[in-house]
């Protein structure tokens, strides 16, 4: 990919990417024009631009351009094509703010995932090697991350 058909797909991509860590703000207009690009074009921008340095029209230096990792590309087009989606360090952080929030549980929160794709929040034996209880199951990691946020907003108030 050349690196002036790599700036507008890239400056989408940058965008959207900081929102998502609370950085600036976007509109639907965006959303739909990063929707419009593959994750090979995200791909292919971002490596044009990985190392690529612009000379300022005014002699002052150069400009580059800020990149990521193919991965974190790749968590970004999920997330904008499908919002149920939850990465595994948030599984955990979820489970870490359930254990804060329960101190009575001894050896802490799991969550479980069946073969049919239902996510299942549980209370783990004192030995850790099994559950002692099912807490809630759900069909979405995102039902999941709603639910765990509503009982720590139910504790705190």
């Amino acid at each position: 990919m050349e690196v002036e058909q790599a700036k507008p797909i890239h400056a989408s991509t940058m965008k959207i990417a900081f929102f998502l860590q609370g950085i600036g703000s976007i509109t639907n207009e965006d959303v739909e024009e990063f929707k419009g690009y593959s994750l090979e074009h995200l791909v292919q921008a971002n490596k044009a631009l990985s190392d690529y340095k612009e000379k300022q029209e005014d002699d002052q230096g150069y400009r580059s351009y800020i990149t990521t990792t193919d991965i974190a590309l790749a968590e970004t087009y999920i997330r904008v094509h499908n919002s149920d989606f939850v990465a595994a360090d948030e599984f955990q952080e979820m489970c870490e703010a359930m254990d804060s929030h329960h101190e009575h549980t001894r050896n802490g929160h799991g969550v479980l995932i069946d073969g049919s794709g239902c996510h299942s929040l549980v209370e783990l034996t004192s030995c850790g090697t099994g559950t002692c209880e099912t807490i809630v199951t759900v069909s979405t990691p995102r039902a999941m991350y709603n639910f765990v946020q509503s009982q720590i907003l139910i504790n705190d108030e």
